[in-house]
């Protein structure tokens, strides 16, 4: 009877949000592929792998069902990683073409290992290492440095007024304005009429403007803060009395 083999260690973390789907499903056919190279029989669906289920390739032969081998992240990882950024300069422009296209900078580094599998079976054993690595390099989506970290000096660029508009439960609506790069934002409301409640509202990432409510509990709702964020780290800044800049 044929033995189940599980590849990859990455498979125990899986790839979650409709955002990364075609980033699955272009990681699951470099499995597919590997997996009959090695003369296998692909025993998962690709949506069994975006539920999060191991990636199972069936070989024959004897012997129990156990994952395959893990290589040093902080070693072999690093290696192919800084390969592609620092070492090649071929390797770079397929990473830079790739971010290009549209793809994350893990997935770029995959595009400029496409020539050693080895390579690629290294980095997908540890996405989440190299990843981290990648963030720490200053190497985000675009193949530019990372945003700076917010500051005081990053409050000014967020605005938020009331529109004067009120939803059918009576909440009322605040347009929040950004004049500066993009910035994910958090509002902090207060009841004016017992400030010891609070609630936060997420803006999500805010271009240029979104809008937020305020809670329908609240008398009279009230601004009292507003947290700027990006993937380099946060800032919480102060709302002057009856409004934020």
């Amino acid at each position: 009877m044929k033995s189940l083999l599980v590849w990859c260690a990455i498979l125990l973390c899986p790839i979650a949000g409709a955002a990364r789907a075609q980033s699955s499903a272009w990681t699951y056919d470099i499995f597919v592929n590997e997996c009959r190279k090695a003369g296998g029989t692909v025993g998962s669906t690709l949506e069994q792998y975006n539920r999060g289920e191991r990636f199972i390739c069936q070989r024959g032969g004897s012997g129990s069902s156990q994952p395959g081998p893990e290589p040093s992240c902080s070693r072999d990882a690093k290696i192919n990683t800084d390969w592609v950024l620092s070492q090649d300069k071929g390797a770079r422009l397929r990473f830079n073409q790739a971010i290009g296209a549209g793809k994350s900078a893990f997935d770029a580094l995959l595009v400029a290992q496409g020539h050693n599998p080895g390579a690629q079976k290294s980095l997908l054993a540890c996405q989440g290492w190299v990843e981290g690595y990648l963030r720490r390099l200053g190497e985000n989506r675009d193949g530019r440095p990372a945003a700076a970290k917010p500051t005081p000096e990053g409050c000014p660029c967020i605005s938020i007024i009331p529109t004067g508009n009120s939803d059918f439960e009576g909440r009322a609506e605040y347009r929040v304005s950004n004049r500066c790069a993009p910035l994910n934002v958090t509002v902090v409301f207060v009841d004016a009429t017992a400030t010891s409640l609070s609630a936060r509202a997420d803006a999500g990432l805010v271009g240029r403007a979104a809008t937020v409510k305020a809670p329908a509990t609240f008398r009279i709702p009230s601004l009292e803060a507003y947290n700027i964020r990006n993937d380099s780290g946060s800032y919480t800044c102060r709302c002057k009395p009856g409004a934020c800049n």
